[in-house]
């Protein structure tokens, strides 16, 4: 009997995604996307990641407003802290108009990978807000309105950063599910280590403390490289490029994490060395205090990425 005509090996393949070790969706190119089209989506509203992002620009919208009302943030932290629970309200907006439209899995991007970014930021811009507001604001000596609204800013804060810190933990891939890249552990660390270099930068260019210093510049140079390299990893995940190069993503990856924890080694060791050595200014002394904690933070950060990423890549088979 002659045999049914079946779908070809070829067409079949191009539906498979291939997961490497680390995580990384391997599919075959289109030839063309289709103009996305809008369609509304209520379970984008009523899903229990849909209530966190609701949560979220509710709370961060209230938390604007009290912080603007309540005291003139006319200091660089005050202005930080409203520029971050603004960023926040927006990018939670723009994620869930996209969801409830159902816009966001037709884009040209990885959008696993892009909302679990944004939860990640939201998550690291809200915690420090919540501690760096209060702890310049609060103790002014405030009373009435101006008090109550500041008070008030800071508790809500800290809910938001909840709410964040819960979609973090939702959307994070579990052993053996087929997620985007910064879903997974080191995706999410690759995002904690730009968010922490950036601190650092702005910390290191008070006063340009490194101008006068080759190890401040050397720590300088370690902190730029580090952070540009962290943020073209995250841009080539969303952008569902990473896989594009003809080389292994995975190793390219673990070698890149392994350089950067060796420099960012050498950062913490000669940072404290050249920084304290003379004391520097007053006004200086503060963001090298912070400099050098959060230069440690980042290398702990880059350890574990180098720890989990190298059991991802040589022990993913392994019982």
């Amino acid at each position: 009997m002659p045999r049914p005509p079946g779908p070809s090996p070829l067409s079949c393949v191009s539906l498979v995604t291939l997961p490497s070790s680390l995580g990384l969706p391997k599919q075959l190119p289109e030839r063309g996307r289709a103009m996305p089209r809008p369609t509304l989506v209520p379970r984008a509203l009523v899903s229990l990641v849909g209530l966190l992002r609701l949560l979220q620009v509710l709370l961060s919208c209230t938390t604007f407003s009290l912080a603007a009302s309540g005291h003139h943030p006319e200091a660089p932290f005050g202005v930080w802290c409203l520029c971050s629970w603004g960023l926040c309200s927006l990018l939670s907006l723009a994620v869930l108009g996209l969801e409830l439209l159902g816009l966001g899995p037709q884009l040209p991007l990885s959008w696993e990978d892009f909302t679990a970014t944004v939860a990640l930021l939201g998550t690291l811009l809200t915690f420090t807000a919540s501690i760096m507001y209060p702890s310049v604001f609060v103790p002014k000596g405030l009373e009435g309105w101006r008090y109550q609204a500041t008070a008030t800013a800071t508790a809500l804060s800290c809910l938001c950063f909840v709410t964040y810190a819960a979609e973090v933990g939702l959307s994070r891939a579990r052993p053996g599910q087929l997620r985007g890249f910064l879903s997974t552990t080191p995706g999410l660390l690759k995002v904690l280590e730009a968010f922490v270099a950036s601190v650092i930068l702005a910390l290191v260019d008070v006063g340009q403390m490194y101008a006068n210093s080759a190890g401040l510049q050397w720590c300088m140079a370690v902190f730029c490289v580090c952070f540009v390299v962290s943020v073209l990893i995250i841009g080539l995940s969303v952008g569902q490029l990473l896989d594009a190069p003809p080389w292994p993503a995975d190793r390219t990856l673990l070698a890149l994490t392994g350089l950067a924890t060796l420099l960012y080694l050498s950062a913490a060791v000669t940072w404290p060395v050249f920084a304290f050595r003379p004391a520097p200014p007053e006004h200086q002394f503060g963001p090298a205090v912070g400099a050098t904690v959060l230069t440690w933070v980042n290398l702990g950060a880059y350890a574990a990425d180098l720890v989990v990423s190298s059991r991802m890549v040589f022990f993913a088979g392994s019982p």
